[in-house]
């Protein structure tokens, strides 16, 4: 984690590039409502690997909830909440393959 000081002793925000590629995809899905399991079944990763990734999201950008982390990275720019994420995942049909 980094906690840059600013000369008045006030947190500096972060540098543009504080948070991962992950951690990014990470927050713009929670910015766009997904809860952790969700975020976790559309990347295919353990839910408990989206929790570390928010954690380190409030660190980097000195948040105490979703909301605030999410408010901060589209202030800094981080993410553009008004384009969707892509999912990862091929669409997939619950009854197999079509058939005539």
């Amino acid at each position: 984690m980094t906690i840059l000081l600013s000369a008045d002793g006030l947190i500096a925000p972060p540098a543009a590039g504080a948070l991962s590629p992950h951690e990014r995809e990470v927050i713009g899905r929670a910015t766009q409502g997904m809860s952790n399991y969700q975020i976790a079944r559309c990347l295919d990763i353990a839910e408990s690997i989206v929790k570390r990734h928010m954690h380190s999201v409030f660190c980097e950008l000195g948040a105490r909830c979703r909301v605030e982390a999410a408010n901060r990275a589209v202030e800094l720019g981080l993410i553009d909440p008004s384009v969707p994420m892509p999912s990862r995942h091929a669409p997939t049909t619950a009854r197999g393959p079509h058939r005539p």
